[in-house]
């Protein structure tokens, strides 16, 4: 008889498909866009769990053996042990390395155990764990993830997974804008820092092209068309998930001085607003500035900052107060999404 997970409630799980590891039945290593069939069973995993957030300390394989997805959860079935991982417990998935363990890969999940977060891995089992599709076993995992709407893939009605850079972060945007990453377009690399821009029709660069191929990147820089953005910077000394120290704080409010600088013509109107805020269980700050045109007509720049102590991820919005306000829902909605790679 198997023993159970004191930690993971039992899933109802049919042990009825059985496929080479990372594959589903009729699916090659090349049609990585195909619905993956379910139940799915990727044979000859290893699972190990964390004694503790960040991987510090790792427990040893906890279970050999079989891992199988079905519509209502994940179940790995050893010839000792069994865990089962309800689809709804499971927050995020991620891929990478675990802790110190900073040369062995692993699909890694955070899980709401109800008491807390828990982080759990798997990898593949063959070749005494040194097999070479870990890799598969996550696109698996992730294609079942999208179809099955879980982890990070649980997002509000109308809205769709950013995932493009889901080794650091995924949040949710409004279904059919468009992300623009300033690193791939301009060196064609996906950069760890940078900015993104992310529309509500695609940007150009040019700004000789025709009005049906998107808007200028100057028109969503000067916050003429709905768009938010998004700054990621290496996180230096005192940027941290339990919030920012003063030099930081000094640091965050220089770049609202060089955004405000892209206004040509406004002058800013008083001090910026600092106001506490928190995503993702990580402390930061909310950060409004107002500026003026001769005219009297009002810009506003609201970001908002937080570290997950390796990056430093600042949103903002820009633009009249009339046409922030009538953007503030999916900003809103998307910062409030975001989730931090657990793979560390």
């Amino acid at each position: 008889m198997h023993t159970r997970s004191r930690w993971l409630a039992p899933a109802a799980v049919a042990l009825v498909l059985s496929v080479p590891v990372g594959l589903s039945r009729g699916q090659d290593a090349g049609a990585a866009s195909e619905a993956v069939a379910i139940p799915t069973t990727i044979e000859r995993i290893w699972y190990r769990a964390a004694k503790k957030q960040g991987f510090a300390k790792l427990k040893a394989i906890k279970v050999t053996g079989d891992l199988t997805i079905t519509s209502e959860g994940l179940e790995i079935v050893g010839k000792k042990d069994s865990i089962s991982i309800p689809l709804e417990s499971i927050s995020m998935l991620s891929y990478g390395t675990m802790g110190r363990d900073v040369d062995t890969e692993w699909a890694v999940m955070e899980i709401d155990t109800g008491g807390g977060s828990q982080r759990v891995g798997f990898r593949d089992g063959s070749r005494m764990g040194y097999g070479h599709k870990t890799r598969e076993i996550y696109e698996t995992l992730r294609r079942l993830m999208k179809q099955l709407t879980a982890a990070q893939y649980r997002v509000p009605e109308g809205y769709e997974a950013f995932d493009e850079l889901d080794h650091q972060f995924t949040i949710a945007i409004p279904e059919g804008w468009s992300n623009y990453l300033q690193s791939v377009v301009i060196i064609g690399d996906r950069m760890p820092w940078g900015r993104i821009i992310f529309s509500a029709e695609p940007v150009r660069r040019d700004p000789q092209a025709r009005e049906g191929d998107g808007v200028s990147l100057e028109s969503v820089q000067r916050g003429e068309a709905p768009a938010f953005f998004l700054d990621r910077r290496e996180a230096r000394k005192g940027k941290a998930c339990s919030g920012f120290t003063p030099p930081q704080r000094a640091e965050l409010l220089e770049q609202v001085n060089s955004e405000l600088r892209l206004d040509g013509g406004f002058e800013p109107t008083g001090q910026p607003e600092l106001s506490p805020f928190s995503v993702n269980g990580c402390k930061g700050l909310k950060i409004v500035a107002r500026s003026r045109d001769a005219d009297g007509a009002e810009r506003v720049l609201d970001l908002r900052a937080v570290s997950d102590g390796e990056t430093v991820f600042v949103f903002g919005m820009r633009g009249s107060a009339a046409h922030v306000e009538r953007n503030r829902d999916p900003f809103e909605t998307s910062v409030a999404s975001l989730k931090f790679a657990v793979a560390r």
